[in-house]
């Protein structure tokens, strides 16, 4: 092969380093989170993702984030933080009636008496 044919493809394969600060794989999934729901420009949004990621179950949040790219909403990030917030409620009142059931007592099994 010859200089110029590398030269060629690597042009036509150009990599950018948006990613050269990124050594974790939650901080690719927080950067990539974050430019689905606005754009490169807006720094605070990655360092909110990067929060959410490293705090938030990461089904809550893809389920979220598939609510907002089926939704075509003009605030992406509000309406996120909105579904996120939803989903969390919801998982907590399932957990929390988890919980809340009564244990029905074994009728099969002797009772013991404390004397």
């Amino acid at each position: 092969m010859s200089q110029s044919s590398i030269k060629s493809l690597l042009q036509k394969y150009q990599v950018s380093d948006t990613g050269k600060y990124v050594s974790q794989e939650f901080q690719d999934y927080a950067y990539r989170l974050a430019m689905d729901l606005s754009t490169q420009e807006d720094r605070q949004t990655i360092g909110m993702c990067m929060r959410l990621v490293k705090t938030k179950p990461r089904a809550l949040l893809e389920r979220a984030q598939n609510f907002v790219k089926d939704a075509n909403a003009k605030k992406k990030v509000a309406l996120f933080l909105w579904k996120l917030k939803e989903l969390e409620k919801e998982r907590k009142d399932k957990d929390q009636a988890e919980t809340n059931k009564t244990v029905q007592p074994n009728l099969f099994e002797p009772t013991k008496k404390t004397t």
